[in-house]
């Protein structure tokens, strides 16, 4: 039903430019099934390599520093 609802959100998008953000396997899933960019964030229980495995097409590492100034 998620992949559904989301398929139907994406193809009312001019541009067609979404990202899908997000911190479990299941939403990796998710936005694959509904032919969106996949972005994984290790803040949860999954690491890296659970949420690549889950067709993430990219994976943030939240312990990395970030790139904004102080």
């Amino acid at each position: 039903m998620r992949v559904v609802q989301i398929k139907c959100f994406v193809k009312d998008f001019i541009l067609k430019i979404v990202f899908l953000f997000g911190d479990n396997p299941q939403d990796m899933n998710a936005g694959y099934g509904a032919g969106i960019t996949t972005i994984g964030i290790t803040t949860g229980i999954y690491d890296k390599t659970e949420l690549k495995n889950s067709n993430a097409d990219f994976v943030i590492d939240s312990d990395q520093q970030s790139c904004a100034s102080d």
